[in-house]
This record gives structure tokens, sequence and C-alpha cells, in this order.
């Protein structure tokens, strides 16, 4: 980095031959680019002939990182946009579970673009198309397979205490990591970056919270806008964040505060069971929804399937209700899986009592929670036999839907639970 002259191109040189002689460590000039900034095409090829370097113009990759390119621009994210692609092309999202398919969007796909948010706001049809296959992913499609979306992305992108899954829009993680960069601004005294800011944005007014030149545009622009829209103290002495008892900034903090202006007060609040795989909780959440491939969901979703009878006991029309709480079938496992726990007969009006029948039992809480896990274990394991009777034509057979529910609750509670049997 220098000033565009041959006395500054000669003292590069000498810098990088003595660095060569002291730590014999040598620079390779073959690998290295000369860049020059207002300056032509035939000057930078002058200019890297004398060093021994390649010449080439912005914009360039460093640490990653896109320079010199308009991020603003849909273009300008398609590395991004490919590297989704590629994970994708690799995941086989039939063979994993709802469970491991989350665990893999939280751990891997929403971390994939964090490397360029930190620095770019994103443009909006990026973000829609990132999500886009997120969602895709999720519901258990591919890049070529579209299958159907039951759940709004707006209650599985909710915060896990509202009794959602806790994904995260991709718009907040942006808005997020961007905004620990105001706060640096207001925060860091001497950084040298802060300094180039100032020196480039400041005004002569002099009274802006964060300096901004519209007419500059680019990224500290961009991050600019971002922060001035989230919520913090306005402060003279200190800077402090009101959603933190403790005042510190966090970007974790700027995502819970995004995902509680998105809470809806009048859902159905889960108690997640972490001794039962995310696959059984993930079933619960949605049985309750009504968002299950029951035969009155799909007919509500314009999916004729024929024959609209209960495959379990084909008496009546399948409806989640009736699978789960008035079949008769379902009903005789409840009642023998109510005597095993040595508790008054399960019944229930809706799907939501039954989700939370456990929380009136006279019982001890370690009582209460492996209820509260078997009742789920239950709904998973009556969904089991009702697909094996669809689809296989296997007969259901109340005590094996008993059995498998003993053994599952036995084999989770032993090697998942915190309690002690």
């Amino acid at each position: 980095m220098g000033e565009w002259s041959r006395n500054e191109e000669t003292n590069i040189v000498r810098i990088l031959r003595c660095f060569h002689i002291c730590s014999g460590l040598k620079i390779n000039t073959d690998k290295s680019n000369l860049y020059g900034v207002g300056v032509g095409m035939t000057e930078i090829k002058d200019m890297a002939n004398v060093i021994g370097c390649k010449p080439e113009s912005p914009p360039f990759k460093y640490l990653g990182l896109t320079v010199g390119a308009n991020m603003n621009r849909v273009n300008s994210w398609k590395p991004v946009i490919e590297t989704f692609r590629a994970r994708l092309a690799n995941w086989k999202s039939h063979l994993l579970s709802i469970g491991g398919r989350v665990v893999i969007i939280k751990f891997v796909m929403e971390c994939l673009p964090s490397y360029y948010f930190s620095l770019y706001k994103a443009p909006k049809t990026v973000i829609g198309e990132l999500e886009s296959m997120i969602k895709k992913f999720f519901w258990g499609g591919s890049l070529e397979e579209k299958k159907m979306h039951w759940v709004a992305w707006d209650r599985v992108a909710r915060h896990k205490k509202n009794g959602d899954l806790g994904l995260n829009k991709l718009l907040n993680v942006n808005i997020s990591l961007l905004s620990k960069w105001g706060w640096r601004f207001k925060t860091e005294k001497n950084g040298l970056w802060k300094r180039v800011i100032v020196a480039i944005h400041s005004s002569r007014v002099g009274w802006e919270c964060i300096p901004f030149k519209k007419a500059i545009g680019g990224v500290w622009c961009n991050i600019v806008k971002i922060f001035t829209h989230t919520k913090v103290s306005s402060d003279m002495d200190r800077w402090i964040w009101l959603s933190e008892s403790d005042g510190s900034f966090s970007v974790k903090a700027v995502k819970r505060l995004l995902k509680k202006d998105d809470s809806q007060e009048d859902c159905f609040i889960m108690d997640w069971c972490s001794w039962v795989p995310a696959k059984v909780n993930i079933h619960a959440w949605r049985m309750e929804m009504d968002k299950i491939p029951s035969v009155e969901a799909l007919k509500k979703r314009n999916v004729n399937i024929g024959n609209s009878s209960c495959p379990v006991c084909q008496t009546e029309d399948e409806t989640t209700e009736h699978l789960f709480i008035t079949c008769h079938v379902a009903s005789v496992v409840w009642n023998g899986i109510s005597a095993w726990c040595k508790i008054p007969n399960i019944f229930a009006f809706s799907l939501k009592d039954l989700l939370v029948t456990y929380k009136d039992l006279r019982v001890s809480d370690k009582k209460k929670d492996a209820i509260q896990s078997i009742i789920m274990i239950v709904c998973w394991c009556l969904w089991c036999a009702r697909n094996l009777a669809l689809f296989s034509n296997s007969p259901v057979r109340i005590d094996s839907i008993v059995s498998e529910v003993k053994a599952l609750g036995f084999l989770w509670f032993a090697n998942r639970s915190k309690h002690i049997m």
C-alpha cells in the first residue's frame, strides 16, 4: 500500500529483499498481483514488470471477500449463492430426519454467508434466493424437487422460547452482524479504521450520530443505515445497549431483539423436551398446528388422495384430531399408556390439551418430564403406525404400538435424560 510512484515501488522491492535476508522467507512474486487506484492498465503493467508480479484490476478477492465490486448488485453475490448450491448438492435431504435438517441449517447453512454478511448488506433478491434454498432443504426437497411447505417461515424462524424452532431469518443475521460496526464506531476511540471513516465521511456540521455521506455511498453508508434503525441509547457520555442488563452489545443480542419483534402472542407455546429426538419434538409442534399431511390437511391444499378414511381404524374420515385423540385405536393406546404410567386416563378435547396434560398431574417434576415425553412418543408411534398401514399395508396392532412406546421411552430416557434412573 502506498503512493503511485517509482520511488514507492523501489522502496517496496527493497523492503521485501530485506525481509528475505532477515527471515529467510521470500515473497513469491509470481503469485502476487499489483492493483492501481485511479491508474490506467498500461501504467499498472509497466510497474508490475519492474517488480515481477502480475497486473490486475478490481474487483479481486482478499481473505475470501470480494473487494472493489458493487455489492449492491446481485451478480456480486454469486460466490455465496454457488457455495449454497454446492453444499446442497452434497447433502441428501431425504436421508436426514427433519431434526437433522434443522441442525444442518442452524450450524452450517446459516453460517455460510456470515463472512459476507459481516461487512456487506445483502440485496433482498440474494436473501430471498438463499432462504428459498434453505426452505426447500428444511422440508425435504432439493434444488430440483420442491416439496410442500407446511408451516410459514415466520413461525419456523421464531425463537424456541416462543415454542418454535429457533431458526434465523437471514435478513436478521445480516442486520445483527452489520450493527456491530456501528457499535464499534461509537465505543472504540483510536482505531485506524475509525479515523479513516471519520476523515472520509465527517461533515463540517459534525452533529451526526454516526457520520456518513450519501454522495459517496458504498459499504459504510449501508452499515450506517442498518445501525440507525436498531435500538441503542443516545447517551452522549457512554453508549450502552438497552436490551441487555449489563449494557453490553453482542450480535446474539441483536438477533434476539429482532426475533422478539417477530413474536406472536396468540400462538401456542410448546415446551420442548430435551431427551426425545428433535424429530419427535418437531412432529408434536407440527401436529398441534395441524400441519402434518393428514387426509383433511391435504384436501385443504388441493391434494386429492382418493379414500379419505382413517388408515388406522377405517371407520371415520382422517383428521389430525381424530388420528391422535378420538380414533378407537388411539383411545385404547392412551388407556394402556396411562395404566403403565400409573396416572389417570389421558383424555383431551384438542391437540393442545393433549400436549399440556402432564402439567396438571399431581406428581413429581421428574415424572412430569417423563409423561411429557411419553405423550410425544405416543403421538410419534401412532403416526408411524398410520404411515405403515397406509403405504405398506401393515396391520395396526395396539399391543405393538404400546410396546414400541415403552421401548423408545426407556431407551431415550436412559441415554438422553439428565435424570438418574
